[in-house]
């Protein structure tokens, strides 16, 4: 695991619980998954020497025994996330909606269709397109606290494509939303669009998937769109003010990640960037069901230039391979460990637990000129290369030196 203190960089080995790290400007807070309880971990602002550590459990998911496909999609994955300001937490689900303080005491608990109704917006998604996606019902919830205007983003996909925004810094107050991707002419991301949120002092960044589009380093016919709108705008949403300045992208590569940048320092003319790995073009599974698939991290970046947000100028999309110093390519992505469902046994359970996701990454932020991302893989047990024989799941933890944002390379 990396950090600045000792700038060093570790494989993490996982075999029972999958980690996902998320940072605000005073803590971290690591997330499990384990027996459908979410616990959170919260980590003091020290990155060294003695951290105190508390923890609780959060939303409990669905017996499957009470699953319904028709409505939900909880024999698939939990789908949680979680964010904080420094006085509260908030827990998002397919299911609810939480607000904890920081001892553990539950402040509220919504029904994540009647928040999503409650913001103006409609929380039914569209039939799914495949059978293993599940039913209908609003899915894959993502939550942030924007400390540069003082308000809570949670996107989810619903009708479309849910974004929602607090009126204030307290979450237990009103929200409003919008369907971001359909305004200014669209197109609607409504078919499973994964979506992923960043920001940094400058704006907010939205990216999700567009069926139809195409990227060169990402399966045929399978991309993403990215929207990046001015941070004063965001702040009007929950007003019931539409953004005025939706800058879009097309096609940029299957499951990119927008960074989170708390510097407050900041220029407005600095670069915000996007981060996701290669896959293979075919077949449109590629990203996910891969074995020893030599991939290169792929970097884009974005200027703003008042409210218009330039993409990829100068030197567009980046394609930079692992190794330290990206001279070559050394790390090889797998499905992870165990059969096609991609689950693994958990200890004291007889339900394992679901990790396929883990070919995005878990978390991207910018610290500095760097930028910093946590991406899960599968073993690799033989023609392994430089990455070396390895029976159990795998972490790449990555730092990209991008004091020159046209050319990233691996630090």
């Amino acid at each position: 695991m990396y950090g600045p203190a000792s700038g060093k960089l570790y494989e993490l080995r996982d075999e029972e619980m999958e980690i996902r790290v998320k940072s605000n400007r005073t803590n971290q807070v690591k997330i499990g998954w384990t027996l459908g309880v979410a616990m959170f971990l919260f980590v003091s602002p020290a990155w060294v020497g003695a951290q105190t550590i508390r923890s609780f459990d959060g939303d409990k998911g669905l017996d499957l025994k009470d699953c319904n496909l028709e409505t939900n999609r909880c024999r698939r994955q939990p789908e949680m996330d979680v964010a904080v300001n420094g006085k509260q937490v908030v827990q998002v689900t397919r299911q609810n909606v939480l607000v904890f303080d920081y001892s553990g005491k539950l402040l509220r608990s919504t029904s994540m269709i009647d928040f999503v109704r409650n913001a103006g917006l409609e929380p039914m998604s569209p039939p799914p397109k495949q059978p293993s996606q599940g039913g209908r019902g609003p899915f894959e919830p993502h939550v942030v606290y924007d400390e540069f205007i003082g308000r809570w983003i949670v996107t989810i996909t619903c009708l479309n494509d849910c974004l929602m925004v607090s009126a204030t810094s307290d979450p237990m107050g009103p929200w409003g939303g919008v369907y971001l991707s359909c305004l200014q002419g669209g197109t609607c991301l409504s078919g499973d669009p994964a979506l992923h949120i960043g920001y940094d002092k400058n704006g907010m960044y939205y990216c999700g998937g567009h069926l139809g589009g195409d990227n060169p380093d990402t399966p045929k016919g399978v991309a993403y769109d990215c929207l990046a709108v001015p941070s004063a705008e965001v702040k009007a949403i929950e007003q019931g003010t539409a953004p005025a300045h939706i800058n879009r992208h097309n096609d940029m590569p299957l499951d990119i990640v927008p960074a989170i940048d708390h510097n407050r320092l900041k220029a407005a003319n600095a670069p915000a960037f996007f981060a996701a790995k290669t896959c293979a073009r075919t077949p449109v599974s590629a990203c996910q069901y891969s074995t020893n698939f030599p991939f290169n991290w792929v970097v884009d970046t974005l200027i703003w230039n008042g409210t218009t947000a330039i993409y990829n100028s100068p030197g567009g999309q980046q394609v930079v391979k692992t190794d330290i110093g990206s001279k070559q390519n050394k790390w090889l992505y797998s499905t992870p460990c165990c059969g096609a469902t991609a689950a693994i046994p958990q200890a004291g359970s007889d339900i394992p637990m679901r990790i396929a996701e883990s070919h995005r990454f878990l978390n991207l932020v910018q610290f500095g000129t760097h930028l910093l991302g946590a991406l899960g893989s599968g073993p690799c047990t033989g023609d392994c290369g430089v990455q070396g024989v390895d029976a159990n799941n795998v972490m790449f933890w990555v730092d990209l030196d991008c004091s020159k944002p046209a050319a990233c390379v691996v630090s």
